[in-house]
């Protein structure tokens, strides 16, 4: 007989293991079904070559909501974040310095100019008021413009009146922070450029935007919001791994009672009068309700709901070239071009890795299966499910130009090298290496719109996280912790 659960979670990536340990904490029978071998989703960390473990999804750890790490004790459960110890611009014939010890910080920042000096801590104060003005923010689940529930707009009316309760000084920044551009904003404190470079390059992390773009210098503030074990404006990285994460939060959650599968791909979900059925890999679960956080394939385990999926998952397969090792001096930093506002997450640029490779693309092309890494990857019954959706032909009717010119650069290497050479002039042919590939799970509207924003639907006992877009990564946490919040509000899993 099957055993059954109050809810099951599908995917256990960040979103469904956070919210797997939420429920249980509410005293919720919980089961965690991954298709997988390994947990973490997106961001693992594997065995790629024996002896050799690799970070998929790399990037450093500090946004995680300090509550929820104090709620669910993963220190305890091995979560050890490594603070970073500043940043060095390398240059020609110098470097600028900036590390963690503000007096160091302060002294070379004086070697280059005694005006940015005395600036730097002024900037560094104000930004830490507007830091602790806006951090709650973070906490805050957007009101549904749809909707018109007074109760939903509540905690925005508290945002409202500490604006006005602000210091006009305050005021002023905040109003700059949100409407101008990084390099702008920045051009207003300090003079040395090596200076105004580096710290623009916080501005454009994430963003798909150049540091002249409006709205970056939001993001430099967003960066004074690291906080690592009540330490401000600290960041780290997790030891082991990015998966460190991942492992930490799924024994947070078994601690609480959730019951963790791997190599439990869904094949089949059935209605009974008691619930749902889910045939898996691993036999059948029986389970009130069901959470679908399973990312690449949430649209296909609603499908198995018989439920419509509001969006399609098309994937897009992004392809590199390597440089080679005795060419990598062209590339002493990252390099990315001012992307395109209609497609911020195109465009080839060059990336410099901890281990001193540079990675030069990506493309985008269609990718004949969800997990379509290779151009001989090929599952049929997903290909024909991405051909037979009218999303995917209104879309290419829309893009057909920038999509037939993305598998030109795919299918020669000539062309690949020209978009290279726009950003390294020196670049030529024999200087690449083919490299990997990754793929984006785009969301796509039956329109054919691409949908580029957090999306969470509510069906007869489902709830599911149909788009969790980057930086999702970075914010999942919170992401989990709200999804197991409206899974107990609409399924009434309260504690019992």
């Amino acid at each position: 007989m099957a055993k059954r659960y109050d809810a099951v979670v599908i995917g256990g990536g960040h979103n469904g293991l956070t919210s797997a340990a939420y429920l249980a904490k509410a005293g919720k029978k919980v089961l965690v079904l991954e298709r997988r071998h390994v947990l973490g989703g997106a961001a693992v960390t594997e065995e790629i070559f024996p002896g050799f473990r690799f970070s998929v999804y790399s990037y450093v750890v500090s946004l995680l909501r300090p509550e929820i790490i104090r709620e669910l004790e993963l220190p305890k459960h091995g979560l050890e974040i490594l603070p970073l110890d500043g940043t060095i611009t390398p240059l020609d014939d110098d470097y600028l310095w900036r590390v963690n010890d503000h007096g160091t910080t302060i002294r070379e920042l004086r070697r280059w100019s005694k005006n940015d000096a005395e600036a730097y801590e002024e900037y560094g104060q104000l930004m830490a008021e507007m830091a602790r003005f806006i951090k709650p923010i973070l906490s805050i689940v957007p009101p549904d413009p749809g909707k018109l529930n007074p109760m939903d707009w509540l905690p925005l009316a508290g945002l409202a009146k500490g604006f006005k309760d602000l210091p006009t000084r305050l005021q002023t920044t905040f109003i700059q922070l949100m409407t101008m551009s990084a390099a702008d904003f920045l051009d207003q404190w300090f003079e040395t450029e090596p200076l105004k470079a580096t710290m623009s390059a916080s501005g454009i992390i994430g963003t798909f935007q150049g540091p002249r773009s409006p709205g970056t210098a939001y993001v430099l503030l967003h960066h004074y919001m690291g906080e690592i074990d009540g330490a401000f404006r600290a960041w780290g990285l997790q030891k082991g791994g990015t998966g460190g994460v991942a492992r930490a939060i799924a024994s947070s959650a078994r601690s609480l009672g959730v019951e963790i599968k791997t190599d439990a791909r869904v094949a089949a979900i059935r209605r009974t009068g008691q619930g749902l059925v889910l045939e898996t890999a691993r036999g059948a679960v029986e389970s009130r309700f069901l959470v679908n956080c399973a990312g690449l394939y949430s649209d296909e385990v609603a499908r198995l709901m018989g439920v419509r999926p509001e969006v399609r998952i098309i994937p897009f397969r992004g392809e590199y070239y390597m440089l080679s090792p005795e060419r990598r001096s062209l590339v002493k930093n990252l390099i990315y071009p001012v992307p395109d506002p209609e497609f911020p997450f195109l465009g080839v640029h060059f990336t410099r890795t901890i281990h001193g490779d540079v990675e030069a693309g990506p493309n985008a092309v269609l990718a004949f299966a969800r997990e379509g890494y290779t151009l001989g990857t090929v599952r049929p019954a997903e290909l024909l499910g991405t051909l037979g959706y009218a999303g995917f032909w209104h879309m290419a009717r829309k893009y057909w130009r920038v999509g037939a010119f993305e598998m030109y650069r795919s299918a020669s290497k000539a062309a690949f090298v020209r978009s290279l050479q726009k950003l390294v002039p020196d670049i030529a042919a024999s200087d690449l290496e083919r490299g990997g590939a990754g793929v984006r799970a785009q969301a796509v509207a039956p329109d054919g719109s691409l949908i580029d924003d957090f999306k969470i639907s509510v069906t007869a006992g489902a709830v599911h996280v149909v788009n969790a877009p980057s930086p999702g990564a970075t914010a999942s946490l919170a992401i989990g912790r709200h999804v197991a919040g409206v899974a107990a509000e609409t399924f009434g899993l309260v504690a019992g």
